[in-house]
Order: structure tokens, then C-alpha cells, then sequence
């Protein structure tokens, strides 16, 4: 009997809080999914009823939105044509408020997606004991049920790791029978479903942990310097790298002879040791070079590919990189200018012309999570730059994770005209970019810049100026050698 009136009591109290909310969640699926190269993001499928006249949903977020936050998006799927909704951060709670006043009815449906940076992935270890020792884990915490000052009907979470070479890969350290396991070819789920959550101010956190098999490789720098010469109607790209292996370190000191033992083994793989990097960079390329601190490396190899319409540099270190080891490195190719810079026929004259320089903003190694990457472009002399269009990378507000833009002049040997060469540096600080997003066809990775080149001062007052120096110094030459042989007279 006293059983029927506490679930009476707490029955009414669901109803109370229902009621007294402005907004009630009906239903909210939570997913977790975990890609190749430590990509982590988050959807959160939401129906919302009972919308009042406040037109603001607050989302509480999981993570720290200004140190693990890459990217977010809050999409509206009543409308025919899905609506970004803008938003607001609120530090003091770290939460998001969703502009809704555009919605329709006293429902809406909203996806809220979220990327997250590698610093989420907490290794289980931190040293392997040999080369052997491949079988390491790392983990994700993450909340069980939903932080949230609304009420919530009904909760579903299902996690998924699509981690390539692994069958079951995702296993909660806490609390694993409450969740059903569904194990498939594709990857492994974990799937939850929880009903009548109340509000919570805080949430209780399990961990996620799946298997590592590939290196885990951040560049901790990365520059990329572009030089345009109409002269030579070429374009030369050359990056320099600074990468760590972030896997376990190895606790023993490493020995070539164990390594090849390990190699022979496993069938010539490397297990977690870093042994060979793809470079995918622009067709028809050429002059490619590939070196470090000690000068050329001539393991490179490249690699012309007509069905993708791309290069590949087949780039191997002196040494397998293992883990927390750095490896840098330079390297750089040429390709034609009309590749990347296009002749804008309709505001240029004949003595100005106009060109669209259109650049990605990174090419070089794939599966490479970039922290920091500053992007020098030098235009030649007599340029006048009129528009530059940089790519954010992700949809945050603010401006604290924007690209940054310097313009300088550039001092090259050749230069003779008032205009000297342009310097555009671009940075990206602290951003946390995954290379194989960054490189997803037709999205908002390139770099535009609308530019102006007189051809007077490009062409021919340079030849002019440079033959005159050249005929100046012959005839120095000529005059000095004759009073060479009037003094040994």
C-alpha cells in the first residue's frame, strides 16, 4: 500500500515538473560515434514539446566547450529545407541557447551535432612494455544520462566505433549490464534506453574505452609556405611538419633487431609504430623533394593517380617513429600557376589583370590531427591584393577559434619595382583540425584570394632593370679587365 503512494507521489511529481518547464523532451537520442584518426562527434536528435512565447531551448553541454569543442551545429528538421539555428555559449554553465523563435507550432525537432577534439581520448596506459605489448585502450567519458533542466520522456544512447580492423572495439567500465550489446561487422554498438529522467544539475559519467591499432599522429606544427611566379608560371607548395606519435611510449630502449622481429612476425606491419606516411597532394605535380634536419631522405616515392585526380608521396622516416617520439620533416613540389590561380577576363585591363588564387588549406599527410598550422602566401612584386577568404573550419561563435590574418611585404632578391612581393600568413592556433575533414570534397576548406598584377612592373620593368644591371656589369667587368692589362704593361 505505501509502495502505491510513493509511486503516486512520484508520478505527480514528473507531472508537476512537466508542467512548471517551459519546454518538455518527449524523446532524445543520444549518439556517440568514434571514426578512424580520432574523430569523436556527437549527435543529439531532440523532440521538443509544449514551446512557450520564450523562443530560447538551453542545451547543457557534456565536455568543456572552449578546450573540447571542434565544431558544432544545431540543425531544425521541421522545416522542408533543414534551418542552421544560431546560438550562444554561457560559460558560467556551459551551455548553449538555441534561437527558436523562427520555429513553427509548439514542437520542434532539432539535431545538434557536435565534433570533439582528440584531447577527449584518454590513453589507459602510458608506457608499453616492448613492441609486443599492441594491444592498448583508450577511453571516453561520457555522461549516462543527460544533463538537463528539462524533463525527459525518453532517453536512448547508442555508441559506435567504426575504428577499421577491429570487431569489438567499444566496452563500458562501469556499470556494462545496463546496456544491451549488439556486435556487428561494421564496428561494435552499445545501445541504452531510460525513461521519466527528471532534471538533473549534475550527471553521473562512465567510460568508453575501445581499442587502439594504428598510430595516433598530431601535428604539434605545421607550416605551409605557397610562392606564385607569373614569371615562371609556376606554383611551389612546401610544408614543414613537426608530428608525434601520441601512442604509449615504450618503457625499454628500442632495438632495430626487436623491431624487425616484430615486423616479420606480424607480417611486416608495425602495430602501433609510425613506418610510412601518404601524402595526397595535386595532380601533376612535380620536383618533388622530401627531407629533415639531416638533409634528403630518397626512401620517397611518387605516386600519379588518374581516377582521383591526385598525387601521393609515399614518405618513409630514418627510423620508426613510436610512441610520444616527434618526427619532422620537410616536404615540397611544383605544380603549374593556371592550376590554382585563374585569369578573371572580365574586370582585368591590359595593363592590370585580375586572378582568383584558389588554394586547400592543407594538403600533405592524411589521418594527422593538426594543433597548429600557419599558412604563408607570397605573391610576386607589383601585386595589390584586393579580397582574401579564409575557411573557419568549424561553426563556433566568437572569435576565439578564427583564423588569423597578417599581410607583410616580402623582400625577394629580383625585386626592383615600389609594389615589393605580398606576404599573407594565415594561422590557425589551438584548433584541433582533422585532416580527413579538412579534405572532404566540395566542403569549406580552400583558401580565395582576388588579386591584381600590373604587367609593367612584373614583366618588363623587371627584364628591363635586370638586363641593364646585367649589361653594367659586363661592362664593369670588360673596363676593369683592360686596366688589368694596361697596369701589367
Amino acid at each position: 500500500m505505501f509502495s502505491n503512494y510513493v509511486g503516486f507521489a512520484i508520478f505527480l511529481f514528473a507531472l508537476l515538473i512537466r508542467f512548471t518547464n517551459a519546454f518538455n523532451i518527449d524523446f532524445y537520442n543520444f549518439l556517440l560515434e568514434i571514426n578512424d584518426n580520432r574523430m569523436v562527434i556527437e549527435r543529439n536528435n531532440l523532440l521538443i514539446s509544449d514551446v512557450d512565447s520564450t523562443k530560447s531551448f538551453n542545451f547543457k553541454l557534456s565536455q568543456d566547450f572552449e578546450s573540447l569543442v571542434n565544431d558544432l551545429i544545431v540543425i531544425d528538421n521541421d522545416k522542408d529545407e533543414k534551418s542552421i539555428l544560431p546560438y550562444s555559449y554561457d560559460k558560467d554553465t556551459n551551455s548553449i541557447d538555441i534561437d527558436v523563435s523562427d520555429t513553427n507550432g509548439n514542437e520542434i525537432d532539432l539535431n545538434i551535432i557536435i565534433q570533439y577534439s582528440h584531447k577527449l581520448i584518454n590513453l589507459k596506459n602510458s608506457v608499453m612494455k616492448d613492441l609486443s605489448d599492441d594491444k592498448q585502450f583508450a577511453t571516453i567519458s561520457v555522461p549516462k544520462v543527460p544533463q538537463s533542466e528539462y524533463y525527459i520522456h525518453k532517453f536512448e544512447s547508442t555508441f559506435i566505433n567504426n575504428v577499421s580492423g577491429n570487431n569489438r572495439v567499444l566496452e563500458f567500465g562501469e556499470d556494462e549490464d545496463s546496456y544491451t550489446q549488439n556486435d556487428n561487422q561494421t564496428g561494435y554498438t552499445l545501445k541504452s534506453s531510460i525513461e521519466h529522467i527528471q532534471p538533473l544539475d549534475t550527471a553521473e559519467v562512465v567510460n568508453v574505452s575501445f581499442k587502439i591499432t594504428t598510430p595516433m599522429l598530431t601535428a604539434k606544427k605545421a607550416i605551409r609556405n605557397v610562392h606564385l611566379s607569373h614569371w615562371s608560371n609556376t606554383i611551389q607548395f612546401d610544408e614543414h611538419y613537426v608530428i608525434e606519435n601520441e601512442v604509449p611510449q615504450l618503457e625499454n630502449t628500442f632495438k632495430r633487431k626487436e623491431y624487425m622481429k616484430y615486423q616479420n612476425k606480424n607480417y611486416g606491419q608495425s602495430g602501433l609504430a609510425l613506418s610510412q606516411i601518404d601524402a595526397i597532394i595535386p595532380a601533376d605535380s612535380f620536383d618533388h623533394y622530401y627531407k629533415d634536419d639531416l638533409g634528403m631522405i630518397t626512401t620517397m616515392k611518387t605516386l600519379h593517380n588518374s581516377r582521383t585526380k591526385s598525387d601521393t608521396m609515399v614518405l618513409k622516416p630514418r627510423y620508426p617513429i613510436l610512441g610520444k617520439w616527434k618526427f619532422v620533416f620537410n616536404i615540397g613540389w611544383f605544380n603549374k600557376l593556371e592550376q590554382f590561380s585563374h585569369y578573371l577576363a572580365g574586370t582585368s585591363t591590359e595593363d592590370s589583370k585580375e586572378y582568383l588564387l584558389e588554394i586547400p588549406v592543407i594538403d600533405g599527410a592524411s589521418n594527422v590531427i593538426y594543433e597548429n598550422l600557419d599558412i604563408n602566401i607570397i605573391l610576386p612584386e607589383g601585386v595589390v591584393v584586393k579580397s582574401i577568404y579564409t575557411p573557419d573550419l568549424n561553426d563556433l561563435p566568437g572569435d576565439f577559434k578564427k583564423p588569423q590574418i597578417e599581410m607583410s611585404k616580402y623582400e625577394n632578391l629580383f625585386d626592383y619595382s615600389e609594389e615589393k612581393s605580398s606576404e599573407i600568413k594565415i594561422s590557425y592556433s589551438e584548433m584541433n583540425i582533422n585532416s580527413n575533414l579538412i579534405k572532404i570534397p566540395n566542403s569549406d576548406n580552400k583558401i580565395f584570394i582576388r588579386y591584381e598584377i600590373n604587367n609593367y612592373a612584373v614583366y618588363y620593368q623587371k627584364v628591363i632593370r635586370l638586363s641593364m644591371w646585367i649589361f653594367a656589369g659586363i661592362i664593369s667587368l670588360y673596363f676593369l679587365g683592360m686596366i688589368n692589362e694596361s697596369l701589367q704593361k
